[in-house]
């Protein structure tokens, strides 16, 4: 069995095999650098396989990918999120792999799907060159009858969000009356909070879908508190 350090050394090589990482520069001449987080390694499980005895990891990733362009709040960094599963020896040398599987990303949903007909699109490679080739989001399927209800689920999502926003929302309107003077500090943990609670991960393998939805209520947190531009995070 292998250690957490040895697991992380086995991914890390990986995902350095994988991605093409460091200072990069795009098409136009604009220049970017590629890093990535290991988000998650799940617990060794053995295999039989063709050349004997393994052990199958499975781990998730995230590509942060910071431009010229880069600054926060309204510009973050982009990033895909990926999950990949593996077979290695009792070495940690690589037997087999699969392909890696794209699961999020922060981009846009305007960019990322298409009014969730026929299932989520993926992201064309010429569109502005922000996404991979390889770049593509899951569906939701219903498990009983095999239906394709990405959509109802993505629906239903936001609508949960939205009233999760809203209390947030409220609770920092509700904080600033009783001491307006905090209002910077009542409106940046409110924004955060925001940010955390409708941004990566929210909607699973779709949480692009949540963006606009997140900037729309961080405006409206702005605007409730009275917070101007100057101001504004």
């Amino acid at each position: 069995m292998f250690s957490d350090a040895e697991l992380k050394e086995i991914v890390d090589a990986q995902i350095r095999k994988d991605e093409t990482l460091g200072e990069q520069a795009g098409g136009s001449g604009h220049l970017g650098y590629v890093e990535y987080e290991i988000d998650e390694i799940s617990p060794p499980k053995m295999v039989e396989t063709e050349e004997g005895q393994g052990w199958q990891l499975t781990y998730s990733y995230t590509l942060v990918v910071t431009t010229e362009f880069t600054y926060y709040p309204d510009n973050p960094p982009y990033e895909y999120k990926y999950r990949k599963t593996v077979v290695v020896d009792n070495k940690g040398e690589l037997i087999k792999e699969s392909p890696k599987e794209a699961i999020g990303t922060n981009l846009p949903i305007d960019r990322f799907i298409d009014r969730f007909q026929g299932g989520l699109k993926p992201i064309s490679s010429d569109e502005e060159g922000r996404a991979p080739d390889e770049m593509r989001t899951q569906r939701v399927i219903d498990p009983q009858t095999g239906r394709d209800i990405t959509g109802e689920y993505i629906g239903q999502r936001l609508k949960e969000l939205e009233i999760i926003a809203d209390g947030i929302i409220e609770r920092a309107v509700k904080d600033y009356r009783k001491d307006p003077e905090k209002k910077k500090e009542i409106y940046t943990k409110a924004y955060w909070e925001i940010h955390e609670k409708l941004g990566m991960g929210s909607i699973g393998p779709a949480t692009a879908a949540a963006g606009p939805l997140m900037n729309e209520k961080k405006m409206k947190l702005a605007k409730s508190l009275d917070v101007g531009n100057e101001e504004n995070m």
